[in-house]
């Protein structure tokens, strides 16, 4: 008793955060981004082995976990807030965390501290402290070691004798400048994550448990999500805007990402990354693009469930026989991946609001996954996709390309309201390693036909990809060996172009087909994060 009393008088000459929960935290928009710290490596120039083998994310682990039943359509209200996952049609804000601490210690109730480990979703900061919570069952001494002590010693936490397995501690929040710390916890010579707390930064050799600052952005791990359709599982990776946790009330659209892994600031990714949060952040603080939810879906069987038919491909000089899965794969997606996430985050789930994007096999499978789910995924971001599958002279005759897929029927009204964002690089090799022929590089001249059969169907052309000063007519597709510089093309550019009254004219934002060509990109994450806000600014464009 003298302990529990001593505790409650020690937290009573604690400061109490004024806003910490996520209805009263305030935005970090003036907080300045961390230098990026993902170096880029140079990949392979061509359709690699590398890339067609699977990303090389760990492996799921904790348990299985089923998706929750689908998020009624009738319920208006924001779903779990990710600060807290307290009920959010309460009528007035739950407490601040500090207090509803202090409370459950004073009470000295295990029910109490169960209780409060249900509703607070990890650390919470203010701009004085951030109190860290955790439960390690049958441990009887844990520590904390983090960035806030430059790893270098571990911080005790104080055990609740009342609740064995619960640890607490309080250490200085982020300091201006940045938005969070990494950490992890320590026992009897063991290191681990923080196992009541979702949020995460990537780093060299792991992925750490992170605190962050109110109103700061943030990336959730959701672990081992169980694939009926596959028979598998995996991790996703869910990039939260700071606007989420200044603003309850408000729901966001949701981009779903192939090669989860490799996306986000990921010093870790083998191939590179594409910062893609970052590039989220900054577009949305200029009001250039709408605050979106992005969704890191990671693979283990990249090469078959991002492809629809059983070609055989070259890997490690190689031909291996695919065994497509991308049909179970969208499945997937669309019956098990999207309501887990409407149902976890505060999204707008209708399909207009929905988009699905990759790069190189991820970009063929994501436009595949929207033509075939339009009803789900109304936008979709084909990147340096790899669209000579099925094409002629590739080595896979009698397999479909993705034109024949689109096929030349009018699209259903579901397929004729897709957003479609296609682009290509114009350097390194082409499909199937084509390095000899220039208008194939990155795969440029298939998707050139791509969107030429989009064109075809009902998507609108433009001066810049016409050849006849007709527009409604769509672009010859042109042989493989034409000289790129008689090839109309509409170029990527970090800055709105001369002539162009601004990004919504030179992006078309108002259209429902976008493709763009990066002069000296090749088939790499550094052009897919160069090229990334377009894609994020022509799907999402700032309302």
């Amino acid at each position: 008793m003298r302990l529990l009393l001593a505790i409650v008088v020690l937290l009573a000459a604690c400061r109490s955060p004024e806003t910490v929960t996520r209805q009263d935290a305030v935005t970090a928009d003036a907080i300045p981004e961390p230098e990026p710290d993902c170096a880029l490596r140079d990949p392979p120039d061509e359709e690699s082995p590398e890339r067609d083998a699977p990303n090389h994310e760990p492996e799921p682990d904790c348990a299985l976990c089923d998706p929750p039943d689908e998020k009624s359509p009738e319920r208006d209200a924001p779903n779990h807030v990710p600060d807290s996952l307290s009920d959010p049609d309460l009528a007035s804000p739950p407490p601040t965390a500090w207090a509803s601490w202090q409370s459950a210690l004073a009470a000295g109730s295990p029910a109490g501290i169960d209780a409060f480990l249900a509703t607070w979703d990890g650390p919470v900061c203010d701009d004085a402290r951030c109190l860290v919570v955790t439960r390690w069952d049958g441990a009887t001494d844990v520590r904390l070691r983090g960035e806030f002590n430059a790893w270098a010693d571990t911080l005790p936490m104080t055990a609740v004798p009342f609740s064995p397995g619960v640890f607490w501690a309080g250490v200085d929040p982020p300091p201006p400048g940045r938005d969070d710390w990494q950490y992890k916890l320590f026992s009897a010579g063991e290191w681990r994550p923080d196992a009541q707390n979702r949020w995460i930064l990537f780093a060299d050799v792991a992925v750490n448990s992170a605190m962050h600052r109110p109103g700061a952005g943030r990336i959730a791990a959701v672990r081992g999500v169980a694939s009926p359709q596959l028979g598998n599982a995996r991790d996703l990776y869910v990039a939260v805007p700071g606007e989420a946790f200044a603003n309850p009330s408000r729901r966001f659209p949701v981009f779903y990402l192939q090669d989860g892994f490799n996306v986000f600031d990921n010093p870790a990714a083998p191939l590179g990354c594409w910062r893609v949060e970052h590039a989220a952040r900054t577009l949305a603080a200029a009001g250039e693009a709408e605050p979106v939810i992005l969704v890191g879906v990671t693979t283990a069987d990249r090469l078959n469930e991002y492809l629809y038919t059983d070609l055989y491909i070259k890997l490690d000089a190689e031909p291996v026989q695919v065994t497509p899965k991308l049909e179970a794969y969208a499945a997937f997606l669309a019956g098990t991946v999207k309501p887990l996430i409407d149902a976890s985050f505060p999204t707008r789930d209708g399909a207009a609001d929905t988009a699905v994007g990759g790069s190189s096999l991820g970009g063929l499978s994501a436009l595949w996954i929207a033509w075939n789910h339009p009803e789900t995924f109304g936008k979709v971001a084909c990147l340096s996709g790899s669209l000579w599958v099925g094409e002629e002279g590739t080595g896979t005759d009698g397999h479909p390309s993705m034109r024949e897929v689109l096929g030349n029927a009018p699209p259903s009204p579901d397929r004729a309201a897709l957003r479609i964002y296609l682009d290509s690089g114009d350097s390194g090799a082409g499909g199937e390693g084509r390095a000899d022929v220039p208008y194939a590089s990155d795969g440029r001249v298939y998707s050139d036909r791509v969107r030429n059969r989009l064109i075809s169907l009902g998507w609108p052309n433009r001066p810049e990809w016409d050849d006849d000063g007709d527009l409604g007519t769509p672009p010859a597709d042109l042989p493989a060996d034409t000289d790129v510089a008689g090839v109309p093309t509409l170029f990527w550019a970090a800055e709105v172009p001369p002539g162009y009254a601004g990004w919504d004219d030179f992006l078309g934002t108002g259209r429902r087909l976008l493709h763009l060509v990066g002069a000296g990109h090749e088939h790499n994450e550094a052009a897919w994060e160069a090229r990334f806000p377009a894609v994020l600014r022509f799907l999402f464009p700032a309302p």
